[in-house]
C-alpha cells in the first residue's frame, strides 16, 4: 500500500498539471466537507434573530425557487467553464476550495437565527430545508462563490466575467428579498471573497499560471 502511494506521488509530481488539478479538487472537497460540518454546528446552535435595518425596509417575498435556481445555474456555468477551459480548472478549484474553507470558519463563529420575515422556508421540501436553509448565514455562499469566479475571470474574459457577476448580484438580491440572509452576510461576502481570491493567487502561483495560459 505504501509503495502504491509513493508511485502515485511520483506520477503526480512528474505531471504538474495533473498534480495541481488533483490538489485543487482535494482542497475543494475538504472545503465543502468543513462547510457541511460548520453548517450542522451553526444550525444546532442558532440563536435569536438580530435587528437589520435593511431587512426591515424590504418587504419579504417567497424566493425559494429563484434561491435554488441561482445555485443550480452557478453549478452548471462552473461545470461548462471547466469543460471549455480545462487548463483553468486547477486554479478555479483552489479558489472555490479556499472560499468554502474560509467560509466554514466564519459559519461557526456567528450563529444568529434567521432574519425576521423569512418567507418560503416553511413550505420548502425537506431536501431544500436541509441544504438551503441551515444556520450558515455569515457569509453568503450564494453571493460569494460566483463572485470569486468572476474575480478570476476579470482580466481574461469579459462575457464569462459578466455571467458570473450577474449570478452573484442576482443571488444577493434574491437572498435579501427572501430574507434568507442578513444584509451584512451579503456585503461581507464580497469583501471576504476578494481577500480569499488574492490569497489564492499568492499561495497557488503554478495553478494561476495554468489559468492564464487557458485564455491566451
Amino acid at each position: 500500500m505504501k509503495n502504491t502511494y509513493q508511485r502515485i506521488q511520483v506520477y503526480l509530481r512528474g505531471n504538474d498539471f495533473i498534480y495541481q488539478l488533483f490538489s485543487g479538487a482535494l482542497l475543494l472537497l475538504f472545503g465543502m466537507v468543513t462547510s457541511v460540518l460548520g453548517n450542522q454546528h451553526a444550525t444546532a446552535h442558532m440563536g435569536a434573530s438580530v435587528p437589520d435595518i435593511f431587512i426591515w425596509g424590504v418587504s419579504s417575498q417567497n424566493m425559494v425557487s429563484y434561491y435554488v435556481g441561482t445555485a443550480l445555474t452557478f453549478l452548471i456555468a462552473f461545470g461548462l467553464l471547466i469543460i471549455w477551459k480545462p487548463r483553468a480548472a486547477p486554479f478555479l478549484l483552489f479558489a472555490l476550495g479556499a472560499f468554502y474553507l474560509v467560509r466554514s470558519g466564519f459559519i461557526v463563529l456567528n450563529t444568529p437565527g434567521f432574519p425576521e420575515g423569512i418567507v418560503g422556508m416553511e413550505t420548502a421540501s425537506p431536501f431544500i430545508k436541509k441544504y438551503f436553509f441551515g444556520g450558515d448565514l455569515f457569509f453568503s455562499g450564494h453571493a460569494g462563490a460566483p463572485f470569486i469566479i468572476a474575480l478570476a475571470l476579470w482580466d481574461y474574459h469579459k462575457i464569462a466575467r459578466m455571467l458570473f457577476l450577474a449570478i452573484s448580484v442576482g443571488s444577493a438580491i434574491i437572498v435579501l428579498v427572501g430574507h434568507y440572509h442578513y444584509s451584512v452576510d451579503v456585503v461581507g461576502a464580497y469583501f471576504i471573497t476578494y481577500t480569499v481570491y488574492k490569497l489564492t493567487q499568492r499561495f497557488f502561483p503554478r495553478a494561476f499560471e495554468y489559468f492564464k495560459q487557458a485564455f491566451v
